[in-house]
């Protein structure tokens, strides 16, 4: 889209005109947007702070500046403890920087939170990251079976059923091998 020529095929939002504004190093002034009225400039100025503590955040990743990126991803959800992004990104970056018991306290919290959403399959995606890190954690084996089941995935939730009955006969805690056997009946 042309912005300045005026060739305009939908009204932008605001962290749009905040991104042409940003990557063509032009104001909105410059692509015909009347900036006199505070409101409008209050909302361009709000949408081009977000957009570049994002980018910030996003290089700081890229460049192996984990601690910033961390501690940018932590300031979030202290804010926002609900924000599933923030939380996914922030499990990720300790996972790549070797911090596995950090990456799944995050990922525990983000398919905690997809589950009382109600979003079984993504819930499901994240234990599957947290059986990456740790395959004896049998909690996440478990919760994982229990959302396959309620999916309707009997075959799914006997595969992880069966990966905690191996673990369990392994450590010899046959109780708790009995129950799990049970639930594969």
């Amino acid at each position: 889209l042309d912005y300045a020529e005026g060739r305009l095929h939908k009204i932008p939002t605001w962290l749009e005109i905040a991104l042409v504004c940003e990557r063509f190093h032009c104001s909105p002034k410059d692509m015909g947007i009347d900036m006199t009225d505070p409101r409008k400039s209050r909302l361009l100025r709000l949408a081009l702070n977000v957009y570049m503590a994002a980018s910030d955040r996003d290089k700081a990743k890229e460049k192996g500046k984990w601690d910033k990126a961390i501690a940018e991803y932590q300031a979030i959800l202290k804010a926002d403890p609900r924000d599933l992004t923030a939380c996914n990104n922030l499990g990720d970056l300790y996972a790549r920087f070797g911090k596995a018991s950090e990456a799944i306290e995050q990922y525990l919290k983000l398919g905690e939170l997809f589950r009382a959403d109600g979003l079984a399959v993504k819930a499901i995606a994240v234990y599957k990251k947290i059986a990456k890190l740790a395959p004896t954690r049998n909690d996440v084996l478990l919760a994982c079976a229990d959302l396959y089941e309620e999916q309707g995935l009997t075959g799914e939730a006997k595969i992880q059923l069966a990966a905690v009955a191996e673990q369990y006969g392994k450590a010899g805690q046959t109780d708790k091998l009995v129950e799990v056997y049970q639930r594969l009946a």
